[in-house]
């Protein structure tokens, strides 16, 4: 048989079973690729801090791991994952046998703030003969029948019990029995959000301390005389009745037994009124509180509202403290009301919902050895963005937060932070929750020599800045649905290492393209988007350059650039890393008279809310966004082939898969359903955040996501911004839906969408979601 001849029929055998042969090789709307610099002038990574987080245990792996413990009086450290699981493993590095301690998920309301949350050992623990030599505390949510999976997350009104447990553990290298389970604390909570669940035993007086959430509800908190949440407890584990009393009051909707209260506790209350266990009152979520053993000082990190994350804290010798929830957020709020339970603490330290920071991750005061820079510094972090800091905490309200490490890539409930330990040297351990992560100790970090360049002509990304003329190896393309940017135009360009070889390696010089989602790109690849602003309302024609943005992955994690282009149009300078905030642009309004447009210089960190890993980070590099003709200067060609052909692709689609490859369709594409252009614009500007693992927003509108799946119809949001009976889409009901007011919001942090870096809403978007919502059946 003729070899032309054979090779068409293997061509069509490969059709006809689904599996095509790649694009023939060869320059079609695209050149070869050409050889570029790895790096393009950028250094290899962005400095993060003086440290950087290490694998701790590279033999060890967890599941939404959310506390790390060291056995008292031994060498085995133990991790609660979030879903009822109990490990515990050997203390050293090389250690790659963990121990199944005790396994309560069939039994543990998990996949959200709550599940498997707090332990602590009893300070006597490994004291032969003594009275609780074998005992330990587990604070989890109790259920019959747990609600949800990592996949889809339960409705946050799922109920549970937020149960405080004593087990036996009588060799700390084996397990539980599940039978020596004593509850001493079962309270019933409506949500999945807020539970506390940090404890410590104080080496003073030997009492357990607790923090309480206030299960998202902020009624619950403020009050002495109903149910267990919203503050710090104080138990008498041990009944001692020299200096503690039997519980005199039940919560509503709960039950407690097997402890005293102490007798010096702030609120106790001989008449039965009141529910004595409370030490302190007025938190929120607070979710890690450590004790500084030289100081007495007691640290809590509590995550805020809308607005403010907080530490607080409790110098030696206070009681009653009241940390101030929901009267204030932080230092927000309005004056404090008579009758005040308790004595006023403002935070320690306080800060915005900004640059990614929102949900406070407190931790210790170190007293380690290997960073005596830090000694004395309290370290914390924050889970949306995965910053850890230092500060030190005797500056008192002028107390600054010092940037010392990152976690790289994942934040939010995906991968972020979820909690600080000390090991028995009071070295730190950083506990990330996600699937199959490490722990992480921090070592100095090395000192990256290579500056970033000021100015976008020093990148070597544009032959000719002005005309944003690409250097060799930039390719310029175009996306089908662009993105809102407050009425600016972008244009995109990608480059890709390649030092000149005829063999391309897939992993160092391709894309990883995939049909659905995002493509992965190796290191080395810098993504642009250039932003236009048209400057008279009257005619979309006349433009002036305002930012241009680069998305680079490094050696490690990604990080975002951003330059901002000069008045007269000639080169554009580095933004610094926090941004520059809000701008007044000069434009000419739709009546022909000079007036102003606001637009933002995000951070670094800004940026990355919207790129994040899991999403993929690099949004706009999908099969649906790049299926389509351009125009080269060889020919015109499908975008997707040309990049196949050059080169630029690993294992991309044949012919027939690329005609058969969806694509988004623009908000005015009358040719197309409007429910499929609404879904096309949800997923392109948030669906980077509202998908599975993604925000605590418990919707997921990626295009691929039916409708009915997706829960936006007739579904409770999180927040009601204010509404009675609110639904994120009320169908005939444009008004009531909060997804319309999410829309319509600009420029207020906590209910803009997307919450940052929007000035203005998207008239076109706001007109077609109102016409999509009027039109959706009330049942369906």
């Amino acid at each position: 048989m003729h070899l032309p001849r054979l090779a068409l029929l293997l061509a069509a055998s490969l059709a006809l079973l689904g599996c095509e042969p790649s694009p023939p090789a060869g320059p079609r709307g695209l050149p070869p690729r050409a050889a570029t610099k790895r790096f393009l002038g950028f250094p290899p990574d962005l400095g993060q801090g003086a440290y950087r987080p290490v694998d701790a245990f590279p033999g060890l792996r967890f599941d939404w791991a959310v506390r790390v413990l060291h056995q008292p009086r031994g060498n085995r450290f133990f991790v609660i994952e979030r879903e009822g699981k109990l490990w515990s493993f050997r203390n050293d590095a090389a250690a790659t046998d963990k121990t199944l301690v005790l396994d309560l998920s069939a039994h543990t309301q998990g996949y959200y703030d709550c599940g498997l949350v707090g332990i602590v050992f009893h300070p006597r623990y490994g004291q032969a003969g003594a009275k609780g030599a074998d005992e330990v505390f587990l604070w989890y949510n109790f259920t019959e029948r747990p609600q949800g999976s990592r996949e889809q997350r339960p409705r946050y009104r799922t109920p549970s019990f937020n149960r405080l447990s004593r087990f036996r553990l009588p060799d700390p290298a084996g397990t539980i029995d599940p039978a020596s389970e004593v509850v001493l604390i079962d309270q019933y909570n409506e949500t999945t959000f807020h539970e506390g669940g940090a404890m410590f035993f104080h080496p003073d007086d030997g009492f357990l301390y607790l923090t309480v959430g206030d299960d998202f509800i902020d009624d619950n908190a403020q009050k002495l005389d109903r149910s267990l949440f919203a503050g710090i407890l104080r138990l008498d584990v041990d009944q001692d009745p020299r200096r503690s009393h039997p519980i005199r009051r039940q919560p509503r909707n709960g039950r407690t037994a097997h402890y005293f209260i102490p007798d010096d506790n702030p609120f106790v209350d001989p008449s039965g009124n009141s529910l004595e266990e409370f030490w302190a009152l007025g938190l929120r979520s607070p979710h890690v509180m450590s004790l500084d053993r030289p100081t007495g000082r007691i640290f809590i990190g509590d995550v805020g509202h809308q607005l403010r994350e907080e530490v607080s804290f409790i110098e030696k010798g206070v009681v009653g403290a009241n940390f101030e929830w929901p009267i204030r957020e932080g230092r927000e709020g309005g004056p404090l009301p008579p009758g005040l339970h308790g004595h006023p603490a403002p935070p320690l330290v306080d800060y915005a919902h900004a640059d990614g920071d929102n949900c406070v991750i407190g931790g210790f005061v170190y007293r380690g050895r290997h960073f005596p820079e830090l000694q004395g510094r309290y370290l914390f972090g924050d889970n949306g963005s995965n910053r850890i800091w230092a500060l030190d905490p005797n500056a008192g309200a002028e107390a600054e937060r010092r940037q010392i490490a990152r976690l790289p890539g994942l934040t939010g409930y995906a991968g972020g932070l979820s909690s600080l330990a000390e090991d028995p040297d009071g070295e730190p351990i950083l506990v990330r929750v996600g699937a199959r992560m490490p722990l992480f100790r921090l070592e100095p970090a090395p000192r990256d020599k290579v500056p970033v360049p000021p100015l976008l002509s020093q990148t070597g990304l544009f032959a000719d800045t002005r005309t944003l003329q690409p250097a060799p190896g930039v390719v310029p393309y175009d996306v089908n649905l662009p993105h809102w940017a407050d009425g600016a135009v972008a244009r995109h360009f990608l480059a890709v290492p390649h030092d000149g070889d005829a063999q391309l390696d897939p992993e160092k010089e391709q894309i990883a393209y995939s049909a659905a989602g995002a493509w992965s790109v190796p290191k080395g690849t810098l993504l642009v988007q250039h932003l236009d602003l048209p400057t008279d309302a009257r005619d979309p024609g006349p433009r002036r350059p305002l930012e241009t943005r680069v998305l680079v992955r490094g050696r490690g994690d990604f990080y975002a650039l951003s330059y901002r282009w000069r008045d007269d149009g000639s080169d554009a300078e580095l933004v610094p890393p926090n941004g520059l905030g809000m701008v007044n642009v000069p434009v000419t309004d739709d009546h022909g008279r000079p007036s102003t447009q606001p637009w933002a210089f995000l951070s670094r960190s800004q940026c990355r809310q919207c790129h994040n890993p899991v999403a993929g980070t690099v949004l706009g590099l999908t099969a649906a966004q790049l299926n389509r003709e351009r125009d080269y200067p060889q020919a015109r060609d499908n975008q997707v082939r040309a990049l196949a052909h050059a080169g630029y692709l690993h294992q991309p689609p044949g012919e027939r898969a690329l005609r058969r490859q969806p694509k988004l369709m623009a908000l005015d594409d009358e040719a197309v359903e409007l429910e499929q252009r609404v879904r096309d614009y949800l997923d392109v500007n948030c669906a980077a955040c509202h998908r599975p693992q993604g925000s605590r927003a418990q919707f997921d509108v990626r295009r691929e996501t039916p409708l009915k799946k997706a829960g936006l119809v007739w579904a409770e949001p999180l927040d009601p911004l204010g509404q009675r009976r609110a639904y994120l889409v009320r169908p005939r009901d444009p008004g009531s839906s909060v997804l319309m007011m999410r829309l319509f919001a600009v420029g207020m942090q906590g209910q803009a969408m997307p919450p940052v870096g929007k000035l203005k809403a998207d008239p076109q978007a706001v007109e077609a979601f109102k016409r999509w919502i009027a039109r959706l059946p009330e049942y369906d």
